[in-house]
């Protein structure tokens, strides 16, 4: 297939067939044409953006990433002041002046930016999201900030543009664009920019946030490019999923799957947690596979599954998020748990001050600490010891008990992993775990939190880190620190939404053609959200697909199996 970087166009790319290695080829191409400061890559996501600028060649760096982050840049270019308010601490600030809202307050943020968005006049709005609307603009016009629809109005109304002749644009999953995300592309358009977009209307997962992905697919005056060949799909699972979309009066375009049979079966067992056998299946068949996906539509139908997976010691890995109990072997946290353990796993003498530092949750005093300004450039400079005041500011009693001995100058130059008789130096590190992040500031503040916690996280916080040290501590134990240290597992539990980009040669599908999608049927937008997310989950699979937990519906769903 032949796409020219000389017009407009629509690239349709159904699951597997390459449409990120398109998009690269083409913005080569268009690099070596036009030189990389005037070709721009609009992308859905941070981590795809990091993709392309790692695969894409000579590209200037901050031209390529979402497009929100391509606004910020350009205001930014242009000397703007540009704060962004809708973030985990803008937002806690927020509710701190307008407690009524916490309990619902991204299901109304996310029905907020879909009706400005859209263009819904406000006067359709309904009552409740006028009112909060009303309290979330004066909280952004006190603080002179903004959310990011107005960042994208500001940099529509400004042409603030990353180039002022760009050449190209490439914008990928363009079917989850918003009204205000296409509004500020098209600026670049009116620029002079060749517009090429990529996408599928039928993997639009984002209509609840104002997704339109009608604009894509009829957008006028482009040239139409459907890749045809799925690298991924094979034969039965791409037959099952064309006869349940066309039973929901949907065809799929006319892509062809790849040279495999594949399998699609039933199976009952569910990641929920009511099924206590379920975890011993899932590591038996990621073990025998080497890649293995579990998804389920939300995060409640997992959380039996990732508590399993962590007693356990099992690694696994998801896309839905770099920490929490989501990826913990991705959590920046990881790297530093692997230097902790090391030493007792290899019989080396103990921990530095500042590999220390590096870890553990320190407290608010400690965080002023000089030692702990000095820790930061760890490992490149060398550092003194702590004084025993600092170091008992950074951890529990109970921890600084079990580590080393203070030596006569009051100082410690090292942690030492305990060798007394009987000892487990990795029950130590657990110890050590579960104890710290137990202080108490003055004046009722907060505990002292992990460096790596986020404000919308200080409600768990304690708990989460004490999971977190011990499953980290037992997947190094049993399996060793290579996965501590950035090494893919075979297993990945995600929700349908997060996994959208990735595969697995077995993907197990969990409560979605039950009451879940019932469920999702109840508005015509939602019903094509509903419908597109279980799409996306079936077209992970490179070989096998198990339809999870399906109860009273499994007999209806039978029909659409190949055989």
């Amino acid at each position: 297939m032949s796409v020219s970087i000389e017009r407009h166009a629509r690239v349709i790319g159904p699951p597997g067939t390459g449409k990120t290695h398109t998009l690269l080829r083409l913005s080569q191409a268009a690099v070596q044409r036009y030189g990389p400061e005037r070709v721009v890559v609009a992308s859905y996501t941070r981590k795809a953006a990091a993709e392309i600028r790692a695969r894409g060649g000579e590209h200037v760096p901050s031209h390529v990433g979402t497009v929100h982050s391509l606004a910020i840049r350009a205001l930014s270019a242009q000397g703007a002041q540009v704060e962004i308010l809708q973030d985990h601490r803008g937002i806690a600030l927020f509710l701190e002046g307008s407690p009524q809202w916490a309990e619902d307050i991204e299901a109304l943020q996310s029905e907020l930016d879909c009706a400005r968005s859209t263009g819904k006049p406000a006067s359709t709005w309904n009552a409740r999201l006028r009112a909060y609307s009303r309290d979330w603009m004066l909280y952004l016009q006190d603080e002179g900030g903004t959310d990011f629809y107005g960042l994208l109005e500001r940099a529509t109304r400004e042409e603030a543009i990353p180039h002022e002749s760009p050449a190209v644009v490439l914008h990928d999953e363009a079917q989850d664009a918003t009204g205000a995300e296409r509004r500020y592309l098209d600026v670049m358009v009116r620029a002079g920019a060749v517009l090429i977009e990529f996408g599928d209307p039928l993997q639009t997962l984002y209509q609840f946030r104002g997704a339109c992905p009608r604009a894509f697919a009829e957008r006028q005056g482009v040239a139409e490019h459907l890749l045809a060949q799925s690298y991924r799909v094979p034969r039965r699972v791409l037959e099952f999923a064309r006869r349940w979309m066309d039973s929901h009066g949907v065809s799929l375009p006319p892509y062809m799957p790849r040279d495999d049979d594949g399998l699609v079966r039933l199976q009952r067992g569910s990641p929920s947690g009511q099924d206590s056998g379920f975890c011993d299946r899932v590591i038996e068949t990621a073990d025998a596979t080497g890649s293995m996906m579990v998804l389920a539509p939300t995060r409640r139908g997992l959380q039996g599954l990732l508590h399993d997976l962590q007693d356990r010691g099992y690694p696994y890995g998801s896309a839905a998020h770099t920490g929490r109990p989501w990826s913990p072997l991705r959590d920046p946290m990881a790297c530093h748990v692997a230097d902790l353990i090391a030493p007792a796993l290899e019989g080396r003498p103990g921990w530095t001050w500042a590999e220390l530092a590096s870890w553990t949750s320190l407290s608010p005093k400690a965080l002023r600490s000089p030692e702990y300004e000095r820790s930061k450039s760890w490992p490149s400079e060398p550092l003194g010891a702590p004084s025993q005041h600092a170091l008992r500011g950074v951890l529990s009693a109970e921890a600084y008990r079990a580590f080393g001995q203070v030596s006569s100058g009051g100082k410690k130059t090292a942690l030492t992993v305990p060798r007394t008789a009987g000892a487990d130096p990795l029950r130590t590190c657990r110890t050590i775990f579960t104890s710290c992040g137990g202080h108490v500031a003055r004046e009722g503040r907060e505990r002292a939190l992990p460096l790596w916690l986020t404000c919308s996280e200080i409600i768990q916080a304690r708990h989460y880190k004490a999971r977190l040290g011990e499953y980290l501590v037992r997947v190094a134990e049993q399996h060793g620190l290579e996965f501590l240290r950035g090494k893919t597992p075979a297993l990945q539990v995600s929700t349908l939404h997060a996994a959208k980009g990735g595969e697995a040669d077995v993907v197990w599908l969990s409560d979605c053609f039950g009451e879940r999608f019932a469920r999702g049927r109840s508005t015509v937008s939602g019903l094509e959200s509903t419908r597109n997310m279980i799409y996306v989950g079936i077209t992970r699979a490179r070989h096998e697909l198990a339809l999870l937990d399906q109860g009273r519906h499994s007999a209806g769903l039978a029909r659409y199996v190949p055989t």
